[in-house]
């Protein structure tokens, strides 16, 4: 029965006018533009990873109507969602949430719509409703199949992302309820991606599997492929499956999916509890480090102890799922730092920053960061249990001393948001190669996109493009 109401409740949710309140929709512009900036950062800079992907994808896709970000080609709508979204993830800089997706939403959505928005020539207007639900559905999968699945290995902005952007698109496209039904149901059995492949230029194909996957299955339902009536719960269903539930627990998980679904239109995720804007582009779980680093530099206890050589441990307090998503503990790259505690936090004692140029795919160099990086040590706190983003560093010294550093809500995330003014900065600095008065453009246009009745803005070329 439980199966049956959610049923209802979300394909009412995805197929009706939702009119979420303006907050919502100011929240929903602005991870759209930082979105944007994550991709185009990635074609500036020349990222190997996303070097490999544009080729891959160009020599392989026909001419189409859906634009590259950053680039001139314009391709099928969902080989330009896959490159898109593989841009958007490239550099771990992209927004998140730790409390219902567990992963990256705007890496999926927007790539997804984006290209279905310039192929079937929706608004600006259309495409940020679309955002919306989708980002709203996908918050309910993640809550309904709970903790179980991440800790399992699946990477939930994969798993869940490419269901979440199906709802988007079939939202965008104004299916009915069999037809969203329907390409929910056929995105759920195009779903994957593997935690083990974190610190890796794998980790942003997940992005891009799930972006195109969407498309995919939105355009076959659309041309009459059938599919499951719901693939989605059940025991066999996906978010059972995902869990690795039995019958008993699959049922569990159905109830708790129609309880979370009675809210939608009511509570709004993405103010309630919100998404996170990185300032660092690192794994969300090593933010709290970075910033218990810098405030160690900050009182100049760490760069002392590190001209003196007097660090005798560098211990990580936090809670327990922490070191299983920030698995590279002996990083040899940038690349892989990006999920490393020790790297992460030796590099802002060491230099005083983390930013953008320190996870470069490149050998890890620094005599000061190699040094530390095998003092690191955790420790389980139970304090973090329920908030594994915050967590506490002990600088131990070879004298006895120990200054301990706590941060229960890093920069950037929801409860320490970003102020307006660093969202723009740090859309100027994705973009500081670019041409400024195509980036000035571009930051007034995507602020306006929701009340854009006609286009989607065009986004500037990346420098040499």
């Amino acid at each position: 029965m439980s199966s049956q109401v959610s049923q209802t409740t979300w394909r009412r949710f995805i197929g009706a006018p939702s009119q979420p309140p303006q907050p919502v929709v100011e929240r929903a512009v602005r991870q759209i533009a930082d979105g944007l900036a994550c991709a185009l950062a990635a074609v500036a800079r020349g990222d190997e990873g996303s070097g490999i992907a544009y080729r891959h994808i160009v020599a392989r896709s026909a001419p189409g109507m859906a634009g590259l970000f950053g680039f001139r080609e314009r391709l099928q709508a969902a080989d330009a969602a896959w490159l898109n979204a593989y841009l958007a993830h490239a550099l771990d800089y992209d927004d998140y949430t730790l409390t219902s997706w567990i992963g990256h939403p705007t890496v999926v959505l927007l790539p997804a719509l984006w290209a279905v928005a310039e192929r079937d020539a929706r608004t600006g207007a259309a495409l940020v409703d679309a955002y919306i639900v989708g980002h709203e559905f996908g918050a309910r999968l993640g809550l309904a199949a709970g903790v179980r699945q991440y800790e399992l290995g699946w990477h939930n902005t994969s798993t869940i992302g490419t269901v979440a952007a199906a709802a988007a698109i079939a939202r965008l496209r104004e299916f009915d309820a069999t037809r969203t039904g329907m390409a929910l149901s056929i995105a759920a059995s195009l779903a994957s991606g593997l935690k083990r492949n974190f610190g890796t230029m794998t980790k942003p194909l997940h992005a891009a599997a799930a972006a195109r996957n969407a498309v995919d299955a939105c355009d076959l339902a659309a041309a009459g492929l059938t599919s499951a009536v719901d693939a989605l719960t059940g025991a066999q269903g996906l978010l059972a499956a995902l869990a690795g539930a039995d019958e008993a627990e699959a049922q569990r998980i159905d109830d708790r999916f129609a309880e979370v679904c009675a809210d939608l239109g009511q509570r709004w995720d993405l103010i309630d509890p919100g998404l996170g804007t990185k300032p660092y582009p690192s794994c969300a779980y090593s933010h709290w480090a970075i910033d218990a680093a810098l405030a160690a530099r900050q009182d100049g206890i760490a760069s002392d102890a590190i001209a003196s050589d007097a660090i005798d441990a560098l211990v990580f307090a936090c809670a327990e799922v922490v070191p299983n998503v920030c698995i590279r503990h002996r990083p040899a790259t940038g690349l892989e730092g990006k999920f490393s505690l020790e790297y992460c936090a030796a590099l802002a004692l060491t230099q005083g920053k983390c930013g953008l140029d320190d996870f470069a795919p490149t050998p890890i160099s620094d005599a000061d960061v190699l040094k530390l990086m095998p003092l690191a040590r955790y420790r389980a706190d139970t304090r973090f249990a329920t908030t594994p983003w915050g967590g506490e560093l002990e600088l131990r010294l070879k004298d006895g001393q120990i200054h301990r550093y706590r941060i229960d809500q890093p920069s950037g995330s929801p409860e320490n948001p970003l102020t307006d003014a660093q969202r723009r900065a740090k859309f100027g600095d994705c973009l500081r190669s670019y041409d400024q008065s195509e980036v000035e453009r571009c930051w007034h246009d995507v602020l306006a996109l929701a009340a854009d009745g006609t286009r989607l803005p065009c986004l500037p070329l990346g420098p040499g493009v």
